[in-house]
């Protein structure tokens, strides 16, 4: 594996602020951080005059704290850190967005406590669509599915009192919806699909992920793998770069190539990428 920053520390990307959004992460835990964050500013603006009295305040706090020394870990983190480690942020999130969004729902009557739910809604949609986006293949229809009920939901809720109290119940409901959408289409897809090796993930595989690094890569030939990993990026990039060049062959065997194969490509989707990248790895210096 060598001393590059790729495999044995970056399995979740480059580090940084945006790491959580990433290729890697972001369909594992970043669904809902910006309504966290929109929903927890507001929540704080909201209830700011009464901070000494009201227990939202140190609840938010407590919370706020938890997601910001957990986020800040996985962000700029070195060493191993899979993906998956993020599920550790769950529960944070989901605290931050409940008391928010009790925060705001029970003040809609106010302008700032409204503009504060369809901003979490609409910014959740967008970002539904885009991380939706990445797999662009798998289910196309969801993204428009989220992105338009969650724009209209978005709005009537901006509008609020004016629509009357069933319509804002109504968009209330549509924007949550909407919302959990993504998270829920995910858990479904990862609970029906059976999972081997190490590195279990949410939702769909990363497998069909296209970028200049892997056109690139694909230029390459026996020196393929080890041209891209020490870069920095992930399996899934590399593992894609190997099916750009050679094409489909073989199915691989997570326990080996079995007898002379060439380097296998269709990637079985129950295999971690890890486990594959592994054996194409030792077949490659086998070879040489």
């Amino acid at each position: 594996m060598g001393n590059h920053a790729g495999m044995g520390g970056n399995f979740g990307g480059s580090t940084g602020l945006t790491r959580l959004f990433n290729s890697e992460m972001g369909g594992q835990i970043s669904w809902l951080i910006p309504a966290a964050l929109i929903l927890l500013v507001v929540a704080v603006w909201l209830v700011r005059r009464g901070w000494k009295s009201d227990r939202t305040v140190p609840a938010l706090a407590l919370w706020a704290g938890t997601f910001l020394i957990t986020g800040v870990v996985f962000s700029f983190g070195q060493g191993t850190i899979h993906p998956y480690y993020t599920i550790a942020l769950a529960p944070s999130i989901g605290a931050i967005i409940g008391i928010g969004v009790e925060v705001l729902w029970s003040r809609r009557e106010q302008l700032a406590a409204r503009i504060g739910l369809a901003a979490a809604i609409a910014v959740t949609a967008v970002w539904s669509y885009f991380l939706l986006d990445r797999t662009s293949t798998w289910n196309s229809w969801l993204r428009v599915a989220i992105f338009i009920p969650g724009g209209v939901a978005a709005i009537f809720i901006a509008v609020g009192p004016r629509l009357g109290q069933r319509l804002m119940i109504g968009a209330a409901a549509a924007g949550l919806a909407a919302s959990l959408a993504g998270p829920f289409v995910y858990t479904m897809q990862t609970i029906a699909t059976p999972h081997t090796g190490s590195m279990p993930s949410a939702g769909r595989q990363q497998a069909e992920m296209v970028s200049l690094v892997v056109l690139e890569a694909a230029k390459c030939q026996l020196g393929l793998i080890q041209t891209i990993c020490p870069l920095g990026h992930s399996e899934a990039l590399a593992l894609e770069a190997v099916k750009c060049r050679l094409g489909p062959t073989q199915p691989i065997h997570p326990q080996g190539i079995p007898g002379t194969l060439a380097i296998p490509t269709v990637i079985n989707m129950g295999t971690s990428n890890r486990v594959v990248l592994e054996v194409l790895m030792k077949h490659q210096a086998a070879q040489s």
